[in-house]
């Protein structure tokens, strides 16, 4: 019988090394896919939002929320779907780094349905991943289009993402037995070129995906009160 997910609250990676091999839910064997200079500083912690909200809105009654999580929200990077993407069921996407600590305290801490009534958004908690290698700073272009990619636990290949087409990709390994996902991608890609790459990745089993771009403040974020109710 195939090993039963752990909670988030167990700290149980998914990962060890790159000799290790994962049991997961649906009993089949994978080896993992990791350098094995892994360290649990670099957990990034993505939440998906589905919201009617629009931006504004969303983004004056995300701010309490984030403060929940971190000190800082400017440290969330906070992404939206593009208006014409009809089938993104993600309305929006954040992403933050922090310690295997930090990640235990705020994924507990956003669960809470207080802070986001569903009437006005519903939170999924990806979890915690790990960067399959040392994620490389890019700066995105204006002729860029950066599509993400939320690859199911039954990819056996993720190899298959590494050519693609793309300027550059970035590549999240689920850390935690429990993460919605099994990897986590970053697409960036020239504009005129990003449906070609979004249908491809939709027609791949197990994958989701959408163009997303940064939700830009006018302002520095900034202490408020209150909550989504």
């Amino acid at each position: 019988m195939a090993n039963k997910w752990l909670p988030y609250t167990a700290a149980v990676p998914r990962y060890i090394s790159t000799q290790e091999l994962l049991t997961p839910c649906c009993g089949k064997t994978y080896s993992t896919f990791k350098s094995g200079n892994v360290t649990t500083e670099n957990i990034v912690q993505f939440v998906c939002f589905a919201s009617p909200l629009g931006t504004d809105a969303f983004k004056e009654l995300w701010e309490p929320y984030a403060r929940i999580l971190v000190k800082d929200p400017a440290s969330i990077l906070l992404q939206e779907g593009v208006a014409d993407q009809k089938s993104t069921r993600f309305t929006y996407i954040s992403q933050h780094t922090c310690s295997a600590a930090d990640f235990q305290f705020a994924f507990m801490k956003g669960k809470s349905k207080s802070h986001f009534p569903e009437h006005k958004a519903r939170v999924i908690q990806a979890g915690g991943y790990l960067p399959v290698a040392p994620v490389v700073a890019y700066k995105q272009s204006r002729s860029d289009a950066k599509i993400i990619a939320l690859v199911g636990h039954g990819e056996t290949d993720p190899a298959f993402y590494r050519d693609l087409g793309a300027r550059h990709t970035n590549m999240y390994e689920a850390y935690y037995e429990n993460c919605l996902y099994g990897y986590i991608m970053e697409f960036f890609i020239p504009a005129k070129d990003a449906a070609a790459l979004l249908s491809r990745l939709k027609e791949r089993p197990g994958v989701e995906a959408g163009i997303y771009q940064t939700c830009l403040f006018s302002r520095p974020v900034r202490k408020v009160s209150g909550s989504l109710s």
